[in-house]
């Protein structure tokens, strides 16, 4: 591991490589490396340059394995109940595809589902004659019982799949999934978690939390480089998932073939993204998760207050922690969203994501340990500055 310099009470923002004056705000959607995972990845890619055939016929193999124990040390489950994965994406169409669906069965999901998986289970649906159930999520949400109760409602015996976020990408909501999959555990319905935003950013117990698929990016708020994820299945279940691309499906040489397989021998490609996982939950690990987790949400909270003070700006949801973490989800007044995105980036040099969905303009807001409070007040300026030019 490499080592983590002192670690102070500043935002840690040197282990990034920000240019001076840029305020990024956007860790939910492409959250960068610090520099330790960084300098991991190029030690791997140099040992994979500098002997191909050693590489990828005797050391990926333990390496990989090193890095299913590392995540399964996190996710309190075992290292081989993990598949390492591209990203969330390719986890949930391995899962939706491999669940067994037939005309007349249901599939549960609600509105915060995102797109790309709802475009999933929409086709996945109609090919194979099941309904899929759609459920609204109230907002402004006043408690998160509000959103186990509109799951629940929604399923009966039909019922076979019920996908839901851990934490929604569009609103920054986080879902009681512990309590969601604790209601309905003398259900017969399979329970899959996109978890795309919650891992590092919640804390999970997978030998205690109930579900049976549980799909994860390492990419964004753990902060292992670009394209990598995982996807734990309960071991009931392991027999029938395949990838959504096939390819040999062999074991390396001396291993005895599992059901990872499948995922891990998908012909030549790059692993070193994957290999540097442990590198960063070392790196938050030495930060300290409790303190990150902190650090974030007090900013999201102070984010929240102070852009619902402009005009036309409204909460969705409490502030509290079961709420939203470290990434936080406003409404702000109808415009072009895309336009607004563009120039706060490009004029203001503050990088956030303004989703445009139901019709909608919102705006989120994700801080990571780089983040400060100029970075909000900076924000919050900009955002002033843009709506009072468009009313």
């Amino acid at each position: 591991m490499n080592p983590l310099p002192d670690v102070q009470d500043d935002p840690l923002r040197d282990q990034w490589s920000f240019p001076p004056g840029l305020s990024y705000l956007n860790h939910g959607s492409f959250g960068p490396s610090p520099r330790p995972v960084r300098q991991c990845r190029q030690q791997w890619l140099e040992r994979m340059e500098q002997n191909p055939m050693r590489f990828y016929t005797r050391t990926l193999a333990p390496a990989l394995e090193r890095v299913q124990e590392a995540l399964g040390r996190l996710l309190h489950c075992h290292g081989r109940d993990v598949a390492l994965m591209e990203n969330t994406t390719a986890g949930v169409n391995a899962v939706v595809r491999s669940v067994p669906l037939e005309p007349g069965d249901r599939v549960v999901t609600t509105d915060q589902t995102y797109g790309a998986v709802l475009r999933l289970l929409q086709r996945e649906c109609r090919r194979r004659g099941a309904e899929l159930v759609v459920v609204p999520v109230p907002l402004p949400l006043q408690e998160p019982e509000q959103i186990t109760q509109a799951v629940l409602q929604a399923v009966d015996r039909r019922t076979r799949l019920v996908l839901v976020d851990h934490v929604s990408s569009a609103a920054a909501l986080v879902f009681p999934v512990e309590e969601i999959c604790r209601r309905l555990q003398d259900h017969p319905t399979r329970i899959c978690i996109d978890a795309a935003h919650g891992l590092a950013m919640r804390p999970v117990d997978l030998s205690t939390l109930g579900c049976h698929y549980y799909v994860a990016t390492c990419h964004k708020w753990l902060s292992a480089p670009f394209t990598c994820g995982l996807l734990w299945v309960h071991p009931r279940y392991q027999g029938e998932i395949q990838p959504a691309v096939l390819s040999w499906g062999h074991t390396f040489p001396g291993n005895i073939r599992g059901w990872v397989d499948e995922f891990h021998w998908r012909g030549t490609y790059d692993p070193s993204p994957a290999l540097c996982i442990p590198e960063a939950i070392h790196f938050l690990e030495q930060v300290g998760w409790e303190r990150f987790r902190r650090h974030g949400h007090h900013l999201a909270c102070l984010a929240r207050r102070q852009l619902c003070k402009l005009p036309g700006v409204e909460p969705l949801y409490p502030e509290s922690w079961e709420c939203f973490g470290t990434m936080v989800t406003v409404r702000i007044p109808p415009g072009d969203a895309l336009t607004l995105q563009r120039r706060l980036g490009e004029h203001h040099r503050v990088e956030v994501i303004v989703p445009n969905w139901t019709a909608e303009r919102f705006l989120r807001v994700s801080c990571h340990l780089y983040n400060t409070e100029e970075d909000i007040g900076r924000l919050v300026a900009a955002l002033r500055e843009e709506l009072g030019a468009t009313t």
